[in-house]
């Protein structure tokens, strides 16, 4: 481009010379203390464009050279983020394998070669997060808040570090604000969730979860299913406090939405019992197990009964739910025995479906022959049954994890989900 300039100018001089010369023309010039020069005016013109073009010229080549040292610049800085981007994807690797040692050593190391890189630090927050280290994590989101307050990844880091710490309200600010920004973000509306059941603040977070629903983040059965779960714990809240009618109120809600949901069952026929509602806690208990046979429902009916001298109304529960569960069938055949009616209760157990694959029926059968003084037979049941429990060693199982425990709980204390532990085997 400088040269096509410099060739035009030249050009221009040229035609310029060319009419001066054609009409010659003296101009008067006073240098110094001399006299008066005569200059002719083609001069002149002529050597004020070649000044001109000079300067042309040198302003060109000083833009060639910027222009030089800025690519030298560009290539270095494209060079220096492909640098980082590989110490990115290196970090990201050891994060996914638990190598947060070495995760953070690399991103450490990126960011003392590139400093204004806030992905960096955001980067080195999660693994101090995934780490448990809020106080360091919220160090790096902190920074990069300070330095672009609009950070979404800052504002929900600072969010999640402070509800790790146990900041639930500070956590919760910082949801809300990432919410004023982005309604419908789903890492914040999860969030607040949490801290506001872990504040206790269960309206607030009933119109989060709605709010969840309506962004379609959850489907109609977790809908459900969560807010069940939310009455449930309001009502255990409410209990604590001193409140039995308020939390008795909540299960009831609890249990229009989910009627299966074993904690409000149980717990709302406890709060009957204590009310001296007893026959109003069967009647729950009761109808619920004709829809499903959950052993901790089973067991809380089975106890309030024995307890009370209500074998009798037991026995005729069990016929009625023995129809629709097996296990019923084997829960009334454990009755029989305690009250020594053993042909009953091998007619019961022989009913079942695949005897010899059930532990349970084993068990009672052995039980059964061992009343009759039958020994070898008696035997010969108990070794069935200990080779049907050889690898089951455990009653309940999560299905969502898979971990196993001795008895049943509301929630898993692995992942957390709540009413979902069945049943492994069952030993009467």
């Amino acid at each position: 481009m400088s040269k096509i300039v410099f060739v035009l100018t030249l050009v221009v001089v040229m035609g310029l010379s060319y009419l001066a010369l054609e009409n010659p023309t003296a101009v008067q010039l006073k240098l110094f203390t001399k006299g008066p020069t005569q200059v002719p005016l083609y001069m002149i013109i002529f050597g004020a464009f070649i000044l001109g073009a000079v300067f042309v010229y040198v302003l060109f080549l000083l833009q060639g050279v910027r222009g030089a040292l800025l690519g030298m610049r560009e290539r270095r800085t494209r060079r220096r983020d492909e640098r980082t981007d590989q110490y990115r994807q290196e970090a990201r690797d050891f994060l996914r394998l638990g190598e947060l040692e070495k995760s953070k050593t690399i991103l450490e190391r990126a960011i003392r070669l590139n400093p204004d890189n806030l992905e960096l630090f955001l980067d080195l927050g999660d693994v101090f997060l995934e780490w448990k280290r809020f106080t360091q994590a919220s160090d790096q989101f902190h920074h990069v808040f300070s330095r672009d307050p609009h950070n979404i990844r800052a504002v929900l880091g600072i969010a999640a570090s402070s509800e790790g710490t146990g900041n639930y309200s500070e956590a919760e600010l910082y949801y809300n604000r990432v919410l004023e920004r982005e309604k419908s973000n789903p890492v914040a509306l999860r969030g607040l969730l949490r801290v506001q059941k872990a504040q206790g603040k269960w309206s607030e977070a009933m119109e989060t979860l709605r709010l969840l629903r309506k962004e379609g983040l959850v489907s109609a059965e977790q809908f459900d299913e969560a807010l069940s779960i939310l009455w449930y714990e309001e009502a255990r809240s409410q209990q604590r406090a001193g409140n039995p009618r308020e939390g008795a109120a909540s299960l009831e809600k609890s249990l229009k939405l989910r009627s299966g949901f074993v904690p409000s069952l149980l717990s709302l026929g406890e709060e009957y019992i204590r009310e001296g509602l007893p026959e109003k806690a069967l009647r729950l208990w009761e109808s619920a197990l004709l829809e499903d046979f959950q052993i901790p429902v089973v067991k809380a009916l089975e106890d309030y009964r024995l307890q009370h001298g209500g074998d009798k109304e037991l026995v005729q529960f069990y016929r009625k739910a023995s129809s629709r569960h097996g296990l019923a069938r084997l829960l009334l055949a454990r009755i029989y025995l305690r009250q020594d009616l053993i042909e009953e209760a091998e007619q019961e157990i022989t009913r079942l479906p695949d005897v010899e694959a059930s532990p349970g029926a084993l068990l009672l059968l052995a039980e059964v022959e061992k009343k009759r003084l039958n020994e070898a037979l008696a035997n010969r049941y108990y070794t069935l049954a200990a080779e049907v429990l050889r690898h089951r060693l455990f009653k309940y199982r999560c299905p969502a994890c898979g971990a196993l425990h001795d008895h049943w709980e509301a929630q898993c204390r692995k992942c957390g989900i709540w009413n979902a532990l069945k049943i492994d085997l069952f030993l009467p």
